[in-house]
């Protein structure tokens, strides 16, 4: 656990005194850069291609377990990816403590007497389950990342976005430092939103309420099973919508020029921001140098917080929710970063399937296996030792939380069904994600319920 995130920060440190990459893009070098003069400004603009995961950005590989492991960041990517899920890790597990631990125990004049339980974890003696632990922290993800929007994303939907010029992040003012800090913009998105949100534990709690039995003090739960699941996706795009619609209002008004976006030109940028995972950077001058400080400020964080979580997971006695949480962060930055991997096989089916988003899929089926799976064990095998508990909810919350995504999925649902009438990707995407689940949570799951 040291080693992995300790490894991913040591190779940034000569870049910390670089000032002189002005020509390199995540990791390749930029086209040449071409000067345009329109109304007396002069922009530059290259044609470096728009998103982290487009097949512009990725050559081409002869098969897709290649085109996974051959995929290649630059350490700041890594160190971005890894110190933001672990941010997102602890919102989640905070969030979900706020609005739903110990709501037996939360008696007036308690701890958080003050905050309502608003959702439940499926297992009490009552049937709130439909809105699941982990809904608050799917919901507050999907708007971070809706609000990350790139004016291209919105143009591609709203009108009042097409006559502003190209921003990476629309709600941000042009100068921003997150507007030229590619790094950056993939740690939010897919760091911090991937790993805030999580497909895995929303979909365990509704295997858990479905086959009833241990740990459940009911039998099973059907209905609030098919309540949570549409409750969870109308939550997770309405909130991304939501978030969309911040980001215009704070996108402001903009002179029009030759940046601006047109309609052919919106469709073409937010395909290749969208179509391949999501959770992309978009083109922008490539200026990296002068945010040099940025990626050693994450990377200094990311040792801190490292080394704080060890400290935590072997001084903390017992089994209890800190020493919990403290091992669930060491585990997030695994989890993310092969979730980035995966993302470089969107886009990559052949024929019909082409619209699949292959990647994501499989970052939220595995996921789901590895938590079904280690909350089976637990199940089965209970009452477990302390040491035995943390390493279970680290697999779960921190690992497979981290390795699957409602933002991303969210993002992919919510470009599919721009195409209803002409197909139903979109539906057909969410239904096979569901089902998915399903099949994993029978197979990796039910047994220990049925034993």
């Amino acid at each position: 656990m040291l080693s992995a995130s300790w490894l991913l920060s040591l190779p940034l440190l000569p870049q910390c005194t670089c000032v002189t990459r002005t020509s390199t893009h995540i990791g390749r070098k930029l086209p040449p850069a071409k000067l345009v003069v329109s109304g007396g400004r002069r922009a530059v603009t290259t044609r470096a291609a728009a998103s982290e995961f487009s097949s512009e950005r990725t050559p081409s590989r002869p098969s897709m377990v290649n085109g996974i492991f051959g995929r290649k960041g630059t350490p700041a990517t890594l160190v971005h990816l890894a110190v933001f899920s672990q941010a997102g890790v602890v919102v989640r597990i905070l969030l979900g403590e706020l609005f739903g631990g110990n709501c037996a125990e939360r008696v007036r004049g308690g701890n958080f007497h003050w905050i309502p339980c608003v959702v439940a974890d499926g297992t009490g003696d009552n049937h709130g389950g439909a809105f699941f632990r982990d809904l608050p922290a799917n919901a507050v993800g999907c708007f971070v990342m809706g609000l990350l929007s790139s004016v291209a994303v919105l143009a591609a939907r709203y009108s009042a976005a097409k006559e502003v010029p190209e921003k990476p992040i629309a709600a941000f003012k042009r100068g921003s430092p997150l507007q030229s800090h590619d790094a950056l913009q993939v740690g939010l998105r897919t760091g911090f939103c991937g790993s805030l949100t999580t497909f895995a534990s929303w979909q365990l709690q509704m295997m858990v309420m479905l086959f009833g039995g241990a740990p459940t003090q009911l039998d099973s739960q059907w209905l609030g099973v098919l309540s949570g699941l549409v409750v969870g996706t109308q939550v997770a795009l309405a909130s991304l919508t939501l978030g969309e619609h911040a980001g215009l209002a704070l996108m402001g008004k903009e002179t029009p020029h030759s940046g601006a976006i047109t309609e052919t030109k919106s469709k073409k940028l937010a395909s290749d921001m969208e179509g391949s995972g999501s959770n992309v950077a978009a083109p922008n001058s490539g200026r990296w140098s002068e945010w040099s400080a940025i990626s050693c400020t994450a990377m200094v964080v990311l040792v801190i917080s490292t080394a704080a979580s060890l400290m935590g997971t072997f001084s903390l006695k017992g089994g209890g929710f800190w020493k919990k949480l403290c091992v669930a962060v060491l585990f997030g930055p695994l989890g993310a970063i092969l979730r980035w991997r995966l993302g470089a096989v969107n886009g990559k089916m052949k024929g019909g399937l082409s619209w699949f988003p292959a990647g994501t899929f499989a970052a939220n089926m595995i996921a789901c296996a590895v938590s079904f799976l280690a909350h089976g064990v637990s199940v089965y095998s209970s009452p477990l030792s302390p040491v035995q508990a943390v390493m279970v909810f680290a697999l779960k919350t921190g690992f497979a939380g981290s390795l699957s995504t409602v933002s991303t999925w969210a993002v992919e649902v919510r470009k599919m069904m721009g195409n209803v009438g002409k197909d139903y990707h979109g539906y057909k995407y969410i239904l096979t994600s569901h089902l998915g689940a399903l099949l994993i949570g029978v197979i990796a799951y039910g047994w220990a319920v049925w034993l």
